[in-house]
């Protein structure tokens, strides 16, 4: 199931600004402020499932659709951008439903070594 694709700047500093009144903050890096998502490049996708009642939620990562996410996505030029253990190096919560459009070549290289876009970039 397709949930997010492209989000428009305006959309994006109302869910920032939401998100700052309700916390006081942006928690987890859960929204960015516009101009800084990777939904508003047009080469991020978020997906989930009925397993998930179709919300972004980790557990996403434990379903089978995920699993054939994480197979198959690189044949058709997608990672999932922001894997567990590379938040360090991302800077973002684990997101396993969150995929980038990256090209074929460039997915299966990043998916091969585990490479996160940071590191496979180079910065």
């Amino acid at each position: 199931y397709f949930n997010d694709g492209y989000i428009d700047p305006e959309t994006q500093q109302e869910l920032y600004d939401e998100e700052i009144a309700a916390n006081g903050t942006v928690v987890n890096f859960e929204n960015t402020q516009a101009g800084t998502n990777e939904h508003q490049t047009g080469l991020a996708v978020d997906v989930s499932t009925a397993d998930t009642d179709y919300l972004l939620r980790q557990d996403f990562a434990l379903t089978s659709a995920y699993n054939w996410l994480v197979a198959n996505a690189p044949s058709y030029g997608f990672v999932v951008r922001y894997p567990q253990g590379k938040e360090d190096v991302t800077g973002v919560i684990y997101e396993p439903w969150h995929l980038r459009y990256v090209g074929s070549e460039n997915a299966r290289r990043m998916s091969d070594s585990g490479q996160v876009l940071e590191e496979y970039a180079g910065g």
